[in-house]
C-alpha cells in the first residue's frame, strides 16, 4: 500500500519562504512581550505556598479569591474540583512569595528582601479563610512550599 505516489518535495526551493514565516512569527511574539511586560512566570519559577482545604459544603472559588486578597496577599491562583466522594469542595490556593516579617532573605533586583516563611503564609491564610467563612466547615489538607 502507498500514500504517497511522488515525494519530491523541494524544500530547498521553499527556503526563503519559511524563513520569511518564522522570522515573522518571531518578531511577533517578541513585540508581545514587550507589550504584556514580559514573561509571567508561575510559583514553579518564584516561589510559594501550594495549600489544598477541603470544604463540607459548596463554596464558589471567586469568594475564595476576594476573602484572599481582601486579606492582603496578591497574585492567588484559585483552583476548585469535587471530592471523589462527592461531598464538599477542595480547593487548591497558590500563592507567591510575599515580602514581609518572615525567616527568609532572599536578593531581588540588587536588594535584599525578608519574606515570609510557608508557615507563616499558610497561617495567614488559614485565618483569613477562617474569618470570612465562619459559617463552613474546612480544613488543610495539604501544604507544600514551592521553589523557584
Amino acid at each position: 500500500m502507498q500514500f504517497l505516489k511522488t515525494t519530491h518535495v523541494h524544500f530547498i526551493k521553499q527556503r526563503k519562504i519559511a524563513a520569511m514565516i518564522s522570522g515573522a512569527l518571531i518578531l511577533i511574539s517578541i513585540i508581545s512581550l514587550v507589550l504584556h511586560g514580559g514573561p509571567r512566570y508561575g510559583i514553579d519559577f518564584t516561589g510559594g505556598v501550594q495549600l489544598r482545604y477541603h470544604f463540607e459544603q459548596n463554596i464558589d472559588e471567586g469568594n475564595i479569591r476576594d476573602a484572599i486578597l481582601n486579606g492582603g496577599i496578591e497574585n492567588p491562583t484559585i483552583k476548585k474540583f469535587s471530592t471523589r466522594s462527592g461531598e464538599g469542595t477542595d480547593i487548591l490556593i497558590f500563592v507567591q512569595q510575599q515580602a514581609g516579617a518572615g525567616k527568609t532573605a532572599k536578593v531581588i533586583d540588587g536588594s535584599v528582601q525578608i519574606q515570609k516563611s510557608a508557615a507563616d503564609m499558610s497561617a495567614e491564610i488559614y485565618s483569613i479563610l477562617e474569618s470570612a467563612f465562619a459559617d463552613q466547615k474546612f480544613e488543610e489538607i495539604q501544604k507544600n512550599m514551592v521553589g523557584p
